[in-house]
């Protein structure tokens, strides 16, 4: 297997979106949420685990506790992120009556997930080297 074969860390997030993981514990949750508004806020490489460890009011070991990597915490976060747009999708085709008008409102639905995500949305601004590619072939092979 050649380095070009492995997934990203949000190929790996997107394509595990729909298993549905969340956070394990109160502690997990607030993290994931500092991270969360953290990478909102600079993106995800510029955020270090000090600066999601400050932000959730707990030592950066207890943030290492529950996610081993850094990676580790941006991949529950995008998966937490991609789980919330794919039920939003899900939810917007369910009431369609023909394949024609689930593939319309699906296509609506996942731009306008897309573009008013806080996460994605604003992780396509800052750092769209990260982003776009990983959603692009995650979606080939859906």
């Amino acid at each position: 297997m050649t380095s070009s074969d492995v997934p990203s860390l949000l190929e790996t997030a997107f394509t595990g979106a729909a298993e549905g993981a969340g956070p394990d514990d109160e502690i997990a949750a607030r993290l994931l949420d500092a991270a969360h508004e953290q990478f909102c806020r600079i993106g995800i490489k510029r955020s270090t685990m000090a600066d999601v460890a400050k932000l959730a009011g707990v030592s950066r070991i207890t943030v290492y506790r529950r996610f081993a990597t850094k990676d580790v915490l941006v991949e529950q976060v995008v998966r937490r992120e991609l789980r919330r747009c794919l039920d939003r999708f899900a939810h917007d085709v369910q009431g369609a009556e023909t394949v024609a008008d689930r593939v319309e409102l699906g296509f609506v639905s996942s731009l306008r997930a897309i573009r008013r995500n806080a996460l994605i949305g604003g992780l396509m601004a800052v750092e769209p080297d990260a982003v776009v590619p990983s959603m692009t072939l995650s979606l080939i092979h859906i």
